[in-house]
């Protein structure tokens, strides 16, 4: 009887332990499907994130291009009509007051309007005097002092500070007819600035003009430089 009793004993254990390995196979496939079913949902959440990522981003560009394509649209309707501005003040009687007093007009409506930054020169050169004067703008938010050269005529040149929206006209007297070389140096904030540009002096008179010209909005600029000319 003891003898029976162990081998049950011993046959229940075997049993036991057998439900126990099944049990634990169990709970590891069990498992095994969470770990799959999470990581899909991982998977999915981190593609719908890029795929928002991507879109916030091609909104992004997408404005980034637009706003670009308006500023240079901007700049270039301003140009134009500063080319026409100079062209126009050659048809009036007195070419050189009337061309000093619409550029400045322009400029003073324009950078109060848009956000824009602009220098110029406007010259008008008399063919009966040979004298020339030449006119300078500044609308590029800040005082900036002047040196304005020409070759072969008298004086030689000045020097001078122009403030933040103002202009200013100084005369000159040519010694040739022929080509003169204006040469303007101004220094804005501690950055030195060179711009030059030839003109003509003959018989006939001459009007010029010299766009140093800047759109921007809050993220982006676009600037050009630009020089106009007539002569009759």
């Amino acid at each position: 009887m003891v003898v029976e009793k162990v081998i049950g004993m011993k046959n229940n254990c075997n049993i036991f332990k057998k439900g126990m390995r099944v049990e634990g196979e169990n709970r590891r496939v069990y498992s095994s499907g969470q770990m799959f079913i999470i990581a899909s949902i991982l998977a999915l959440v981190a593609m719908v994130a890029l795929k928002n990522l991507l879109g916030i981003y091609a909104t992004f560009e997408e404005k980034r291009f637009s706003e670009a394509f308006t500023l240079d649209k901007d700049l270039n309707n301003l140009k134009n009509e500063y080319r026409y501005l100079v062209g126009s003040a050659s048809l009036n009687g007195d070419a050189n007051q009337s061309g000093i007093n619409n550029l400045y007009n322009f400029t003073n409506f324009t950078t109060s309007d848009v956000n824009a930054k602009v220098l110029y020169v406007y010259i008008f050169g008399n063919g009966s005097t040979q004298r020339y004067s030449i006119a300078i703008g500044n609308f590029i938010s800040d005082e900036i002092n002047i040196t304005l050269n020409a070759t072969n005529s008298t004086p030689v040149g000045f020097l001078f500070t122009l403030n933040s929206m103002q202009n200013t006209t100084r005369e000159f007297n040519s010694s040739i007819n022929g080509t003169i070389n204006i040469t303007l140096r101004y220094t804005q904030q501690n950055a030195n600035v060179t711009e030059q540009f030839p003109v003509r002096i003959s018989t006939s008179n001459i009007v010029a003009g010299f766009f140093d010209i800047t759109v921007s909005s809050a993220n982006q600029f676009v600037r050009s430089k630009s020089i106009y000319n007539r002569t009759w």
